[in-house]
């Protein structure tokens, strides 16, 4: 059961490695009509403007990359951050620093069938939820999973809780 409950964490975390991508954006999605003037993008020729976009979406995505090495893990008490560091440690997936993760995976103990509310404006306002469960008590460990955007703010993908030991 155990090995189970590790596999479908795994499968969680990683089966949900690709972000969704939607069509290329225009250079007036990306960048304000009102600043081409002033950036001298009014200058460029239409063939210039579109490797511009090439350019912008390359470096978007080498961003990305940059950050998609591991996750970065809260966990706020210690036989948590423990149970946490074992599941990543048996699914293989590091744990990287806040700065490095483009997702965040939430570990906490409570006996409520969704301890977390789900929604929140940034990542710290998550942490400072999951630092308010029990955490020591309770019958089953609940495993988030969080996107972070550019600006670190957490989007819930998935949640799913297995019995503690």
């Amino acid at each position: 059961m155990r090995v189970f409950c590790f596999a479908a964490c795994a499968v969680i975390v990683l089966g949900i490695a690709g972000r969704t991508q939607a069509t290329d954006p225009t250079l007036r999605e990306l960048i304000p009509e009102t600043a081409w003037e002033s950036t001298g993008i009014s200058k460029l020729a239409e063939s210039e403007r579109e490797a511009l976009v090439r350019a912008i979406l390359s470096a978007h995505v080498n961003l990305l990359a940059h950050r998609s090495n591991g996750v970065y893990v809260i966990a706020p008490s210690v036989s948590i951050s423990m149970k946490a560091r074992e599941m990543l440690l048996r699914t293989g997936i590091p744990e990287v620093s806040l700065r490095a993760a483009y997702r965040a995976v939430v570990v906490v103990r409570s006996g409520l069938f969704n301890p977390l509310m789900g929604v929140y404006s940034n990542i710290f306002e998550l942490e400072q939820d999951a630092d308010r469960q029990l955490n020591i008590a309770g019958p089953r460990y609940h495993v988030y999973v969080f996107d972070l955007d550019e600006d670190f703010r957490p989007t819930q993908v998935s949640h799913d809780s297995f019995q503690a030991d």
